[in-house]
């Protein structure tokens, strides 16, 4: 199972503790247009939204658009 965190942070951790118990490894990519073709091969996507609720709010919303 591939999971990704958008986060500026390096250690999935650091913003979900949790994360640590997850069979699988979480991946960090920084929330820069140069990551988002990713989001095609992951099977979660997770958006870090503790320091910027707008720009958490677009990343959302460009992820569920239209998917075809």
């Amino acid at each position: 199972m591939r999971i990704i965190m958008f986060t500026r942070e390096t250690d999935a951790t650091k913003v979900l503790p949790a994360a640590a118990f997850l069979d699988s490894e979480v991946e960090c990519l920084a929330p820069t247009p140069s990551s988002y073709a990713a989001v095609d091969s992951a099977d979660v996507v997770m958006i870090d939204a503790r320091g910027d609720l707008t720009r958490a709010r677009a990343l959302c919303q460009l992820f569920t658009g239209p998917m075809d």
